[in-house]
């Protein structure tokens, strides 16, 4: 992501579960990013920093999980995996841009040796939904939309217990 003329940026980080808190009476695990390594050309300046990102939590009972950002206080959903196709993505991740994200398809994905449900809810910049992962956008990333020429986020990593 580049801002704000000329040039380009590639960054390469990480996010983390860095420990737990409280808020308004429920446990969340932290977020983290404890490093960015960016590549940059021309006048870019880097949008991914490192530090707290926000807090979640999940409701496995409900299959959702709830986002508080850094800056607030108040939680958000993140990502609702109870959603059926063409429904419309809702909270955090909800486009800013019209039209609104919908669920275009659900299949599969194999991660590891174990098959996860996967939802495609934007096939503009080819984002995705995987139970018990998150978004291949990113995990905190809202949506562009249809935006043309806005960053193309990749998840290209996921560890879970170590």
């Amino acid at each position: 992501m580049c801002f704000p003329i000329g040039g380009t940026i590639d960054s390469y980080y990480s996010v983390t579960i860095s420990g737990d808190t409280l808020i308004s009476s429920q446990i969340y695990h932290k977020l983290s990013t404890p490093f960015v390594q960016s590549i940059i050309t021309g006048t870019c300046t880097p949008y991914v920093n490192s530090g707290y990102d926000g807090a979640i939590r999940q409701d496995t009972a409900n299959r959702t999980v709830f986002y508080v950002p850094p800056s607030d206080s108040l939680e958000q959903l993140l990502y609702d995996f109870n959603m059926q196709m063409g429904d419309t993505v809702k909270g955090f991740l909800e486009s800013f841009a019209s039209p609104a994200d919908t669920v275009h398809s659900i299949d599969s994905v194999l991660v590891g040796t174990n098959y996860r449900k996967r939802w495609n809810i934007n096939p503009w910049y080819n984002i995705y939904l995987i139970e018990g992962i998150g978004s291949t956008y990113g995990l905190i990333v809202p949506s562009p939309g249809f935006i043309v020429d806005f960053a193309d986020y990749t998840l290209t990593c996921f560890t879970q217990n170590g």
